[in-house]
């Protein structure tokens, strides 16, 4: 698995010249979500699953670690994200994305942010990534004020309200190339990734093209 400073490295070559990587202020990565795509709404789930696993590491100050078995879809201790699928061509291999994220600590603290962007299909499967800042917040009001994780590991919070921009990808590896949303599936191994920045730097981003999910690996 590559270290978070090889993360925080590699997401930085993607940003605009001027944007350092002193500037990021965390990373996520999750590894062996489930990714559910339902051609009737257009919309794709992406949650935690038996196998999934992760961190969420606050430069400077600490990594939280999701191992897997313990990071579910919903309450504690929960990745959930939430996309609607639009202007899909199937022929390109393109479409564009836009919705919800959020995870959960161990007891409560959470990270949430609104995001839009492209899909693109590969050979490999498909990617997303995030072409304008997405909006993330922190909130403590349901935990600790800590950021902790399920089987070690913390960082102290960001301040109630406080708004961040940055970026998110994800990585479908499962479905076929030959079905780029045009009918329902399931992904089992699906991956996301995630940088947080200050709010201020949002105007001075350019994150089309960020493939943040291609330099994650799993866990050990």
């Amino acid at each position: 698995m590559l270290t978070n400073a090889s993360v925080r490295s590699a997401i930085g070559l993607c940003l605009l010249a001027g944007t350092a990587q002193a500037e990021i202020v965390a990373s996520f990565g999750f590894t062996d979500l489930m990714g559910i795509y339902d051609s009737g709404t257009d919309k794709i789930t992406v949650t935690g699953q038996s196998i999934a696993s992760g961190d969420f590491t606050r430069n400077g100050d600490g990594t939280a670690l999701f191992n897997s078995g313990l990071l579910s879809g919903a309450g504690d201790a929960s990745f959930f994200l939430e996309m609607s699928v639009e202007n899909v061509d199937a022929g390109a291999m393109t479409a564009d994305g836009s919705g919800s994220i959020r995870i959960v600590d161990a007891d409560g603290d959470m990270f949430r942010g609104n995001f839009s962007g492209s899909w693109l299909g590969t050979a490999f499967g498909f990617t997303f990534a995030s072409t304008t800042g997405v909006d993330f917040e922190f909130d403590s009001s349901n935990g600790d004020g800590l950021f902790n994780g399920t089987t070690g590991g913390s960082f102290t919070s960001f301040a109630d309200g406080d708004f961040f921009t940055g970026a998110v990808s994800l990585l479908f590896l499962q479905p076929s190339r030959a079905n780029f949303f045009q009918t329902s599936f399931e992904a089992i191994n699906t991956q996301a990734d995630g940088i947080i920045l200050p709010a201020p730097g949002a105007a001075g981003l350019a994150l089309a093209g960020l493939g943040v999910a291609g330099i994650r690996r799993r866990r050990r």
